[in-house]
């Protein structure tokens, strides 16, 4: 139970932070415009998109001792979503993590890609080295290259606003929506100029990310999803945020008034505590805004039974990196 409750908290903070981005003196005006695109995306019924995150974690050798170093990391998420029926909402993502440790020139790596549809969570896992010997191929050969799904009850996306009508919300549903529409999550925001980005007239901002209204926006939002936090679970929180910052630029539709591209520079301090520092830099870019999008069930995807895995285990093959063309 508290584990899903974390996750919960992770993943409203961590969508928060997808939505915002990124500077120095304030604008009203321009604070304003920042604002709209972001209340103008979160209305987009179906877009493409990719992000892309790029850097470091430090890790402290005061805490992690051994496992200490330096561990390069590369993110790409790409795919679309759909959610023009709201009884009926889509996605898609193409995941991709590379990774390296200090100077070592092995880079390992997972790919894999998910679709939910038709409240069906599908996964495949395209490939994934063996990560230096710790993972051993028997325990990924099962699903390599093979569609799998589990059942997602329709509540569970509803709790995220996914695939819920304005008209049929809960009361939840609207202090969710609610508590985002009075929330501005920029400070320090400045109009830097007119450009053209694939085409379209787009306006150029730098803003800051600000980390109290983010902590605010986290803690009422997990309120409203799991019920009343702890004291220790606010105060961590709290410190989490305080040792964050996000500095970048915002690319505004000038036409459609709407949120097109992101990019900044993430980095979160080392308390001494955690042993771990972050330092990336990222890219998230929207693309075919309200257009069509085309996301279905794979086929012959199997059913996920996990207990059964878990029971029988997986038939034995050779080799490191195990991977799968198709």
């Amino acid at each position: 139970m508290k584990g899903q409750k974390f996750l919960k908290v992770v993943a409203v903070a961590v969508s928060a932070i997808a939505l915002t981005a990124c500077g120095k003196s304030f604008d009203k005006e321009a604070s304003d415009a920042v604002k709209l695109a972001m209340d103008n995306l979160s209305k987009v019924n179906s877009s493409d998109y990719e992000l892309v995150l790029d850097g470091e974690l430090e890790i402290s050798k005061k805490v992690f001792k051994e496992e200490s170093g330096t561990l390069n990391l590369n993110l790409n998420v790409a795919g679309s979503y759909d959610s023009t029926d709201k009884t009926k909402p889509k996605f898609s993502a193409k995941v991709v993590v590379k990774g390296s440790k200090d100077d070592d020139k092995k880079e390992e790596n997972v790919e894999t890609e998910l679709r939910y549809l038709n409240d069906k969570l599908f996964a495949s896992l395209i490939s994934m080295s063996d990560f230096d010997g710790s993972i051993p191929t028997v325990m990924v050969q099962t699903y390599l290259g093979k569609w799998w799904y589990l059942p997602v009850p329709a509540d569970v996306m509803a709790q995220y606003n996914l695939g819920v009508d304005e008209s049929t919300m809960t009361p939840e549903q609207k202090q969710l929506k609610d508590l985002w529409d009075s929330t501005m999550l920029f400070k320090d925001v400045k109009k830097v100029g007119e450009e053209t980005m694939d085409g379209v007239a787009v306006t150029k901002y730098e803003a800051t990310l600000d980390e109290a209204a983010l902590e605010k926006y986290t803690k009422e939002s997990s309120k409203i999803l799991v019920g009343e936090i702890s004291a220790a679970e606010t105060e961590e929180m709290k410190n989490f945020f305080e040792l964050m910052s996000f500095e970048g630029e915002v690319w505004v539709g000038t036409e459609d008034k709407t949120m097109r591209k992101i990019t900044g520079d993430l980095k979160v301090k080392d308390d001494g505590k955690s042993g771990i520092g972050a330092n990336f830099s990222m890219e998230y870019n929207f693309t075919n805004l309200n257009g069509s999008v085309t996301i279905e069930e794979p086929k012959d995807a199997q059913l996920l039974d996990i207990m059964s895995y878990f029971l029988k285990g997986a038939p034995e093959v050779e080799g490191g990196t195990v991977t799968q063309e198709y």
